[in-house]
């Protein structure tokens, strides 16, 4: 995989001669003279200002009118792997890989912009286009990478100690944990459930939490890490099966979707990709069964999110559960006969033919950590 960023993205674009008053600003000719008429200059902005709303509209409207502009099969790949002024792109081997570096700044340079700060797992892409001062592990979208083992890096982090906790301090904690893919969601279910307590209770932002509440909260300070997970999903072939696996418990509901890919050789190779987990609602409290509904619904969105958004054939969908009260729901009932809520989401589960529905034991359903949380150590 190849990284790299566009310089000085948004003072690349030009605004039109007739647009620019309305990018007028003030500005003191003398500090130290208030602002009086003789004492104010008044400038405006040539190129795309920061903190313009429409600003990340009007960039990848830019980019993406230039890729297409560039056309073919590279133009397209680069237009799906261009995310604000980030541009990812792959490649089958190093000479493939050198070609398509060169290309992508040959096409960005013609929309006179010019591509830099490249991070590849391939040294040798690192050595002829990265930075000197390139770091590994680097950071791409807010994820960690460590380019040497392809691995992408995702940190439960420790969370500091306050004097006095409140439910605003415990979510500022909660928040520093990023990871948009779900990789940790069970060891991160824990410390929403304690948030969802802090509400239960019905404390205000900046009210003190008792101390016997906030012991279980200062335990979870202690359980910290960081996760190393192997970016490369899927290797030289470029189909796979996607399986979902899905569950739930009186606390929450999870989808957890892998893919599995067959090599030429025969070899299977398995990765996780995303996962999800929602805790159950405080209001209008539901019975497992229809948790364990809600959390098929979700993974029947899981895939269809998934097969959206990858550029790879994906052969056959499952979705796992260990619900036999779900499945038979789906499988074989009446949906005349079942209740409205029930109902609803059954005719939206069977919409979808291409899922193959299957049962999973307990014991070895992933997902069922993700509905009841696990420590970092376990």
């Amino acid at each position: 995989m190849i990284s790299s960023d566009v310089k000085s993205a948004f003072h690349q674009i030009s605004l039109k001669e007739n647009q620019r008053n309305f990018s007028r600003f003030l500005w003191l000719k003398n500090p130290n003279i208030g602002p009086t008429e003789d004492n104010l200059i008044k400038y405006r902005f040539v190129r795309m200002p920061f903190g313009v709303i429409a600003a990340p509209f009007l960039l990848a409207a830019v980019i993406n009118h230039h890729l297409e502009k560039s056309g073919g099969k590279f133009g397209n790949e680069l237009k799906r792997g261009t995310y604000a002024d980030n541009v990812f792109f792959g490649a089958e081997n190093e000479k493939d890989a050198i070609e398509k570096c060169k290309n992508a700044i040959k096409i960005f340079k013609d929309a006179k912009m010019d591509l830099h700060e490249f991070c590849a797992n391939s040294d040798t892409i690192n050595k002829l286009f990265g930075d000197k001062e390139q770091k590994n592990p680097t950071k791409i979208l807010g994820l960690e990478w460590d380019m040497k083992k392809d691995a992408l890096i995702v940190k439960l982090n420790k969370i500091e100690n306050e004097i006095i906790w409140t439910k605003r301090k415990v979510l500022k904690g909660l928040a520093k944990t990023f990871d948009p893919l779900g990789l940790i969601v069970p060891v991160n279910f824990k410390r929403k459930l304690f948030v969802q307590e802090l509400w239960k209770n019905q404390l205000g932002w900046d009210d003190k939490i008792d101390e016997k509440i906030i012991e279980n909260w200062k335990a979870l300070q202690n359980d910290f890490g960081s996760f190393v997970i192997r970016r490369q999903a899927i290797f030289k072939q470029k189909i796979a099966d996607l399986h979902v696996f899905v569950d739930a418990s009186a606390k929450g509901f999870a989808s957890v979707a892998y893919l599995r890919v067959k090599q030429e050789k025969g070899e299977i190779n398995t990765s996780i990709i995303f996962a999800k987990s929602r805790l159950s609602p405080l209001k209008n409290p539901m019975t497992i069964p229809r948790l364990e509904l809600m959390g098929a619904v979700a993974g029947k969105r899981m895939i269809e999110f998934i097969r959206k958004e990858c550029d790879i054939e994906i052969i056959h969908c499952y979705i796992w559960s260990d619900s036999t009260c779900v499945l038979s729901w789906i499988l074989n009932s009446n949906e005349e006969k079942l209740p409205k809520f029930v109902k609803r989401r059954i005719t939206e589960l069977r919409e979808n033919k291409s899922i193959n529905w299957k049962y999973v034991p307990t014991e070895h359903n992933p997902s069922d950590l993700a509905t009841r949380g696990v420590c970092v150590k376990s």
